[in-house]
């Protein structure tokens, strides 16, 4: 839809002729380096900018004045290699995941000078929870220092302060179409709050992580979470899985279809 020149307008409700003039929306324009791709993932950050992934590898920035000013403003872009299944921005600590069907989950860093003009994104790290598993779905959450990294036996005694802000870690979740979800931590820069650009993985890409149990019975294909330490899982067997921090176990509601998309609402 060419909404800048023309003018054009969107319905949106039901379907069936006379629509209200309140329920046609606006379009303020489309994104011009993208038409023709197939867009699989969209986030919008605090600060307007349009993040978005796509089939052929590719994921694109651009900030929401630019596209209305201009439809043919160049996005900053990076290449993944493999199709763009899921996106997720970690908005406390300036990063940005995207998941592909290669299962490589790429990090990249979410910056003020994101805003200034076009270029390539910077990749802060590539992690790979299971290879040649896609990587469904992302998210950019606080998490139990103790559920991320290798499996240990110091893992095995639950000795946590869940009210201590200090057992949790901003962590990079993936659920992958195998039904597992995989957790690795992130490393905080002490003085600016932000992700360690320069070490943003708090344990190296050869280890193993362990697996959330028990798994999904399909592919995760949607996570979200709230302060405290609870994540939701979404997947297309018909569940959507409450984890909590404390057991290392989940809570099912089941509404027999599958889920394509969960949310919370604090």
């Amino acid at each position: 839809v060419d909404g800048i020149g023309g003018g054009s307008t969107a319905a949106a409700g039901s379907s069936g002729g006379g629509g209200r003039g309140e329920d046609l929306l606006e379009c303020l324009g489309e994104l011009g380096p993208l038409v023709g791709k197939a867009v699989t993932c969209l986030k919008v950050d605090a600060e307007g900018r349009v993040w978005a992934g796509c089939f052929d590898g590719s994921v694109h920035c651009i900030h929401l004045d630019n596209l209305v000013k201009n439809k043919n403003a160049k996005p900053r872009e990076a290449a993944c290699g493999s199709p763009v299944l899921s996106i997720d921005v970690g908005e406390d600590i300036d990063c940005v995941a995207a998941g592909t069907a290669s299962g490589a989950v790429h990090l990249f860093s979410a910056d003020e000078d994101l805003d200034e003009g076009q270029g390539r994104l910077r990749r802060l790290a590539e992690w790979t929870p299971r290879k040649d598993v896609p990587a469904q779905s992302v998210v950019i959450a606080p998490f139990p220092v103790s559920l991320c990294g290798i499996s240990s036996e110091e893992n095995d005694s639950d000795d946590r302060d869940y009210d201590n802000e200090e057992d949790f870690a901003w962590s990079l979740v993936s659920g992958g179409n195998d039904g597992c979800l995989h957790a690795v931590p992130l490393s905080i820069d002490c003085d600016s709050d932000v992700i360690d650009e320069e070490f943003p993985l708090g344990m190296s890409v050869e280890e193993d992580t362990v697996a959330m149990q028990p798994p999904h019975n399909g592919p995760v294909t949607s996570l979200a979470w709230r302060k405290g330490g609870i994540l939701l899982s979404g997947a297309q067997d018909g569940t959507i899985r409450v984890w909590d921090s404390r057991p290392r176990c989940a809570s099912d509601a089941s509404i027999n279809q599958g889920v394509s998309e969960v949310a919370y609402d604090p």
